[in-house]
């Protein structure tokens, strides 16, 4: 139980600390080792974390990055395939980027299991490419931000959570249109107050989740 309650103190603080969010309460942090998370940077242009106990912004407020989830990994490539392959996946992606507004003056965080399957080499092409689109003037991910030992602390679904609620504070996110992570944060956002335009997901009805989404995940 203690092991479950500083993963998630670390899932909090590293949620403030990648987004600029204001940190958990001092009470809160306090009950999980100080060193347990320590971000070495926050995304450019982010407010720093604030440690004057005021209030965080407004839920529907938006931070000066865009985000993408990246749903690229070995364990979709059935997906993939049901979608033409790599190369028509990745112009879906990056027509989608474009849809919705991501520019060469905007940072970019990218949420990807692409690193936890130790594709650094595909993550690095990745970040090369989405650049020399024109649509981010840098890439960010939750590795850059938290050490090993952090990272090491929290669980797959901990490690999800931060990109999630990163994510949800984006001024832009695209994702993929058949993922329930990708499905349930355009949700999650457009409870929030933040506009549903704001969300471009890649066409993926081919691969047959479209009206099971809409008829049980639909919450606005």
């Amino acid at each position: 139980m203690a092991q479950a309650a500083a993963a998630e103190a670390a899932a909090a603080e590293a949620v403030a600390r990648v987004s600029g969010l204001p940190s958990p309460s001092s009470a809160a942090a306090a009950s999980s080792p100080p060193a347990l998370v320590r971000a070495t940077a926050s995304l450019p242009g982010l407010p720093a974390p604030s440690s004057s106990g005021s209030s965080p912004p407004s839920t529907a407020q938006t931070l000066p990055f865009n985000g993408v989830h990246l749903r690229i990994e070995s364990d979709a490539r059935d997906w993939e395939e049901i979608l033409g392959g790599r190369a028509a996946l990745w112009a879906g992606y990056l027509s989608a980027a474009r849809a919705a507004g991501f520019d060469a003056g905007t940072p970019l965080y990218v949420a990807s299991g692409l690193l936890t399957y130790g594709a650094s080499a595909e993550m690095e092409t990745v970040a090369a490419e989405i650049r020399g689109a024109g649509l981010a003037s840098s890439i960010h991910h939750k590795e850059q931000h938290l050490t090993p030992a952090d990272l090491a602390a929290l669980n797959s679904e901990q490690k999800a959570a931060v990109d999630f609620l990163v994510l949800a504070r984006s001024r832009a996110f695209v994702g993929l249109g058949s993922s329930t992570f990708s499905f349930y944060l355009r949700e999650h956002r457009a409870l929030e107050g933040i506009p549903r335009n704001s969300t471009v997901l890649v066409d993926a009805s081919k691969i047959g989740t479209d009206d099971l989404f809409a008829s049980a995940g639909v919450v606005v």
